[in-house]
This record gives structure tokens, C-alpha cells and sequence, in this order.
């Protein structure tokens, strides 16, 4: 479980688990505290030994469709490529922003009701994301 919850490598994080953890790049924006994922400002708190160019990981269970009146700093805009009835629950592969994709997954309830092409917010619980250092993909300590 210590290796699943908190790899000390990004291929690691994306070696383990069944789906493994999104790796998605993004950039850190020192001077206002934010991460900057796809077309997003994400708030998070960053020391200064974080690198302008990091990897955000989520296990696809950790993120959902983010509820009315969650704060824009908390979400991230995705646009759905692919929807996968698994039975127990729904895999839904997404790209950032407005380019549909299906390099990332989230995992849903099997009511979702979602499909390709449609734009939705994610969200997610803070202490879940995690940074990886994008040239070396060692783990940032948080």
C-alpha cells in the first residue's frame, strides 16, 4: 500500500494499480501559489524547491465530476474521448480542455450518463494529488 499510496518515481505511479495513476503535466506558477494544468489554475501550496515543470498524479478513483459551486482553483476542464460501461462503474478517458482524449481515465458510478465529446469539471480530494518532477520523475515531497 506505501509504494500505491506515495511512489517515490513517476513510473512507478504509472506501473502500479489497476488503472494506474494519471500522470498529467503541468507547470508550477511560483508567485501565485497555482499549478497551471492544461488551461487551469489549480491552488496548491508549492515550496520553493518544486520545478516549473512537474507531473500531477491521481489514481482515476480519486478524481469526480466536480459538483455546482465548487471553486474554479479546485477543478480542471476535460473534454471526454472515450465512455467504457464496465458494469461496477464507468472508465471515462479525457483530455485536457477542449481537445478530447483518452490519455487520462477517471473511474464514475455506472449512472454517469456521460459521453464523448462532452465537456465536464473534475475535482478532487486535496491531500490525493501528488507531484513528479517532469525531467527526473522523482516524487516532490508534499
Amino acid at each position: 500500500m506505501e509504494v500505491y499510496e506515495r511512489p517515490v518515481h513517476a513510473d512507478i505511479a504509472a506501473f502500479v494499480g489497476n488503472p494506474p495513476m494519471n500522470l498529467i503535466p503541468a507547470k508550477a506558477v511560483h508567485r501565485d501559489g497555482m499549478l497551471e494544468i492544461g488551461g487551469d489554475r489549480v491552488a496548491h501550496e508549492l515550496s520553493d524547491a518544486v520545478p516549473s515543470r512537474v507531473l500531477v498524479g491521481w489514481y482515476p478513483s480519486e478524481l469526480r465530476i466536480a459538483p455546482p459551486g465548487t471553486t474554479f482553483n479546485r477543478t480542471i476542464h476535460v473534454t471526454i474521448g472515450r465512455v467504457e460501461d464496465l458494469g461496477s462503474e464507468t472508465r471515462v478517458y479525457f483530455g485536457l480542455g477542449r481537445h478530447p482524449g483518452v490519455g487520462f481515465s477517471v473511474s464514475l458510478p455506472t449512472d454517469s450518463g456521460l459521453e464523448a465529446g462532452t465537456r465536464v469539471e473534475l475535482t478532487w480530494a486535496e491531500a490525493s494529488l501528488r507531484l513528479f518532477d517532469s525531467a527526473t520523475g522523482g516524487a516532490i515531497p508534499m
